[in-house]
């Protein structure tokens, strides 16, 4: 364990610091929201017509709060950099919270956002504005897969804290 004059100082450190936490926080915060929006969705019966505010917040357009979980791993290699060499990548706590990234990532790309995606061009075509089989299927997906990437985000958190 790194008693506190181990620790890395100085403002560089700090402000790269609070940028890496800020970027989890809105970019996993926002794959959050998208999950308990898309959950909202899953209460609607078949042939229910889709609340006003579910069709709202999946207006059309990238969802780019989500995308802010790239910057993530950029500003942790700055943070490695900055730690004159109290920190690696040879760290086991290091290579377990880029693994949970890569993992959480491919879950993002690979179900979340395109799923969040069919349902926007649903919505946009204004063919399915009521529930729907299909439209059930594409919010059931959001809200499994945003559950998982939070869940393995939150593990990645706490290996960030613990730093075993």
């Amino acid at each position: 364990m790194l008693v506190a004059a181990d620790r890395p100082t100085g403002a560089g450190f700090d402000v790269l610091l609070i940028a890496h936490v800020a970027s989890v926080m809105v970019g996993f915060g926002a794959i959050l929201a998208s999950g308990v929006q898309a959950g909202r969705g899953l209460r609607v019966k078949d042939g229910v017509p889709v609340p006003v505010a579910l069709v709202r917040y999946y207006r059309p357009g990238p969802a780019l709060a989500g995308r802010v979980v790239y910057l993530v791993p950029l500003l942790g290699v700055g943070l490695l950099a900055d730690s004159r060499g109290v920190f690696g990548v040879e760290d086991l706590w290091v290579v377990l919270g880029i693994m949970c990234w890569v993992v959480a990532v491919g879950v993002a790309e690979g179900v979340l956002w395109p799923a969040e995606r069919q349902i926007k061009r649903r919505f946009l075509a204004r063919a399915e504005l009521v529930m729907t089989p299909a439209l059930r299927r594409q919010c059931r997906s959001v809200c499994l897969s945003s559950g998982l990437v939070v869940a393995i985000a939150l593990v990645a958190i706490v290996m960030m804290v613990w730093q075993p």
